[in-house]
C-alpha cells in the first residue's frame, strides 16, 4: 500500500506539472512553426491553456502527458531492480561462517543476542553485525523493522546506516522499513550514514528518497554534517543528487 500510495503521488505530481508545462512547450512550438496547432493564437500566451485542455484527448497531447511518464517509471524500475534474497545470502556468507564483531553504537550500546531474544532484538544485532542472511530471515519471519532498540532507541535501519551496512539498509527498506524516521535527537539514517562517512549506505538510502532536507536537534541537515566531518565523498554523492533531483519531486516529502 506504501508503494502504491508513492506512486499515485508522484502520478498527481506528474500531471500538475504536465498540465502547466505542456501549454507553454506547444504554444512555443506553435509560435515557431514547428507544429501546426489549428484554433490556436500561437501569438496569446493564454490561449495556449484551453487550446490545450480542449484538445486533451487527441494523440498527440495524451501522448505528450503519458508517454514521458511511462518512461520515467521504467527509468525507475531498473534503477531499483530487485536483489534476490538468495543473491544477496551468497553475498554475505562468508561474513556468517566467521565470528561476526560486535561493534559499538553511540550513544548507546545493544545488548548481546541470546537465543531466546525476541525477533526484533536480534534483528538490530543482525543489522549492526551487517548479517545479510539473518536480516532477511528475520524479516521473513515479520519481524517490526521500525522498532527501536531498547538500548540505543535507534531502528534497524538507522543502526544498519550507522554502521554503513548498505545491503542491509536497501533490505529494511524494500521491506518497508521507514526511510526517513527520526531518533530523540531527530537524526535520521541519512544524517548517521553521512556523518560516519559511510558512502555506500548515503546512496541507497537517497535512492529510495530519504529526505535530505531534514535537520537534526542541532539544526543540521545530513549534507552540513558530512560538511562539517569533512567527508568529501559523501559530500560528492549528496550534490550530485541534488543537482540531479527533480525540483517538483521534493514536494513529495510532504
Amino acid at each position: 500500500m506504501k508503494r502504491i500510495g508513492k506512486e499515485l503521488k508522484y502520478l498527481v505530481l506528474w500531471l500538475f506539472a504536465s498540465f502547466m508545462m505542456l501549454p507553454v512547450l506547444f504554444w512555443w512550438l506553435a509560435g515557431r512553426g514547428i507544429v501546426a496547432l489549428p484554433g490556436m493564437d500561437a501569438v496569446s500566451f493564454m490561449a495556449a491553456y484551453p487550446h490545450f485542455f480542449r484538445h486533451l484527448h487527441e494523440p498527440l497531447m495524451l501522448a505528450a502527458t503519458i508517454l514521458p511518464y511511462v518512461m520515467f517509471v521504467g527509468a525507475r524500475l531498473l534503477q531499483e531492480q530487485t536483489v534476490t534474497a538468495p543473491a544477496l545470502r551468497a553475498e554475505h556468507e562468508p561474513a556468517r561462517a566467521k565470528p561476526a564483531e560486535v561493534h559499538r553504537i553511540k550513544p548507546a550500546r545493544v545488548g548481546k543476542v541470546t537465543d531466546s531474544a525476541a525477533p526484533e532484538q536480534s534483528l538490530h544485532q543482525a543489522a549492526m553485525r551487517g548479517d545479510a542472511g539473518l536480516t532477511l530471515q528475520l524479516l521473513e519471519q515479520g519481524a517490526d523493522f521500525n522498532a527501536a532498540d531498547p538500548a540505543s532507541g535507534y531502528t534497524p535501519l538507522q543502526i544498519a546506516a550507522l554502521q554503513g551496512h548498505a545491503a542491509i539498509c536497501d533490505a529494511l527498506i524494500r521491506y518497508g522499513a521507514a526511510v526517513d524516521a527520526m531518533t530523540a535527537r531527530h537524526e535520521t539514517a541519512l544524517h548517521l550514514a553521512a556523518q560516519s562517512a559511510h558512502a555506500d549506505a548515503v546512496s541507497t538510502l537517497l535512492k529510495y528518497r530519504a529526505n535530505t532536507d531534514v535537520r537534526n536537534s542541532s539544526g543540521q541537515t545530513a549534507l552540513q554534517l558530512a560538511q562539517l566531518h569533512g567527508h568529501a565523498a559523501v559530500v560528492r554523492i549528496m550534490e550530485d543528487h541534488a543537482s540531479r533531483e527533480w525540483p517538483y519531486l521534493r514536494l513529495a516529502h510532504g
